[in-house]
């Protein structure tokens, strides 16, 4: 019957949890809950919920000027994720738009560890980091100019002002336009030595 279905499923899923998931008792995780079963896993055990309070832990330590506290938690953040998530599961429309928000998430935490680390000085380590993202996303500025930034940082302004010109082949090329205002006046800083850096981080919002 489908009852001795659901029962065979939730014995295997307990002794799983049991013996090989690394956690607490499947007893204690899935419990009897009219009408029905109620799966209640500890935070700690659930990537998304240790993903949300890194980065929370993050904000607070930038808010408090403290970067590189705030970089190294970022990092913890980034180093949960192996990959898209719940790339085995056919999502309907209410876990797309949970799914949508975390990649989203994701990706302003990467340009938030990004800043951060520019911020305190780490462009050298950036720059092979940044070649990769801006090979995988051509038409991310934002991901050029931190790239234009790191290589300034480390005294190798005309490799920063050939990667402006790389995007703005690409951009002519694939949208006819050109780089934006930002981009513009970056590689306006650089022609004129006046440094790289933007003057309002990408965390400030």
């Amino acid at each position: 019957s489908a009852v001795t279905t659901i029962q065979t499923h939730l014995y295997q899923l307990r002794r799983f949890f049991d013996h090989e998931a690394g956690l607490p008792a499947g007893d204690e995780l899935i419990v009897t809950r009219p009408p029905g079963y109620l799966v209640s896993v500890p935070e700690e055990n659930v990537d998304v919920f240790v993903f949300r309070r890194l980065v929370r832990e993050g904000r607070a330590r930038a808010a408090a000027g403290r970067m590189e506290e705030a970089s190294r938690l970022w990092r913890q953040a980034l180093d949960l994720w192996s990959g898209h998530p719940l790339t085995d599961v056919i999502p309907g429309p209410v876990l797309e738009a949970h799914l949508a928000d975390l990649e989203e998430t994701r990706l302003r935490v990467l340009q938030l560890r990004i800043e951060a680390e520019l911020e305190i000085g780490r462009g050298r380590d950036l720059i092979g980091e940044l070649r990769f993202l801006v090979a995988t996303n051509p038409l991310n500025e934002w991901f050029h100019g931190r790239l234009m930034e790191a290589l300034c940082q480390v005294g190798r302004r005309e490799e920063a002002l050939g990667a402006y010109q790389e995007l703005h082949a690409v951009l002519d090329r694939e949208l006819g336009l050109e780089p934006s205002r930002e981009l513009r006046q970056l590689r306006y800083r650089m022609l004129h030595a006046q440094g790289a850096r933007r003057r309002v981080p990408v965390g400030a919002a």
